[in-house]
């Protein structure tokens, strides 16, 4: 008989306030078939916020990790959490332009399959300047830019550590 295991995803928010990502990863919560997809939640607060109690009653799990601005102390401990909790098979951040931290350090732990994903409220041409690529590229391996309905409102990156394979599907 085979066994099959759930995917494990690791999705990093600053706090799972009422916000637009935050609700957007409430309805995903509430609708993923729970034995196919595991995720847990990282937060950059220990402090209560709107969304918790139900993230922990669907299943998922709350765990802070702190230590900004030091982004040694930072590093530290999102090492301590993916050894903890983890391994991931995903990594999913909504964390604009620190994005590219938590992509170069789940690279670090061989988190395979790395999304950076940003809701900006500013226009992202900055995204397009070779600094900002150069980031999102030393941290993920491969970047593949998903082209957005309106891409000055939503733009996201989706990235694969380049000895999982191919790059994940953008469709």
């Amino acid at each position: 008989m085979k066994s099959e295991r759930s995917t494990k995803i690791l999705l990093a928010m600053g706090g799972m306030v009422r916000g637009g990502a935050e609700t957007l990863m409430m309805h995903l919560l509430r609708s993923i078939d729970r034995n196919q997809y595991r995720i847990d939640i990282l937060t950059h607060t220990e402090q209560p916020c709107a969304y918790d109690n139900e993230v922990r009653n669907l299943g998922s799990r709350i765990i802070p990790c702190l230590g900004l601005p030091n982004p040694w102390t930072y590093a530290r401990n999102f090492r301590r959490v993916v050894g903890k909790y983890g391994p991931y098979d995903v990594v999913h951040a909504h964390l604009f332009y620190f994005n590219a931290m938590i992509m170069w350090l789940a690279a670090r732990e061989r988190i395979p399959n790395r999304i950076a994903h940003i809701h900006p409220v500013l226009d992202v041409k900055d995204l397009n300047s070779s600094f900002h690529e150069k980031l999102y590229n030393r941290g993920s391996g491969h970047t593949t830019p998903v082209a957005p309905a309106d891409p000055l409102r939503h733009r996201a990156f989706l990235t694969s550590a380049p000895a999982a394979g191919a790059p994940l599907d953008a469709r």
